[in-house]
């Protein structure tokens, strides 16, 4: 919804759930960070990667509709984030600190970071997702988990 067809698309905006790349481009680049061995960030890696090669390739359309099922739970996509935060984050912000903020770092130790992400707070979200979960809270409950997992590392 965010981009029209054909639009240059930003690596954190690159999902390889739904991705076509050309043979080349692989043979160019590498493959995936084997050091990256639990959830999450193997993906991030390989489109910064991409990205930074090819920083007009990357292009988004909507005639290429992806659908993703999956019976993990919520609970479970939370404690997969936590591990991504608390694993493989670290690694990514040492890797590429200049994307920093495209990665979320900006969130980790900063006075903003912790007023927006802190127990106080996600109590209060938690609570209000039992009332009515949506969009925006189970997003937050998602970044959440991340900046959690990274702060306990």
């Amino acid at each position: 919804r965010k981009f029209k067809d054909g639009a240059i698309i930003k690596f954190r905006y690159f999902l390889f759930s739904n991705t076509c790349i050309k043979r080349y481009v692989f043979d160019s680049i590498d493959m995936f960070d084997e050091k990256i061995i639990v959830y999450g960030g193997e993906d991030t890696d390989l489109g910064i990667r991409l990205w930074e090669k090819f920083p007009h390739g990357l292009r988004f359309t909507s005639k290429a509709p992806s659908e993703h099922h999956s019976s993990k739970k919520i609970k479970d996509f939370y404690d997969s984030m936590y591990i991504y935060g608390n694993k493989n984050l670290p690694l990514l912000l040492k890797k590429y600190p200049q994307y920093k903020n495209d990665l979320g770092g900006q969130y980790l130790y900063s006075l903003r970071g912790y007023i927006l992400f802190n127990p106080l707070i996600r109590l209060v979200v938690r609570t209000i997702n039992i009332i009515g979960a949506n969009y925006w809270i189970t997003r937050y409950l998602v970044i959440d988990s991340v900046i959690r997992g990274a702060r306990n590392q």
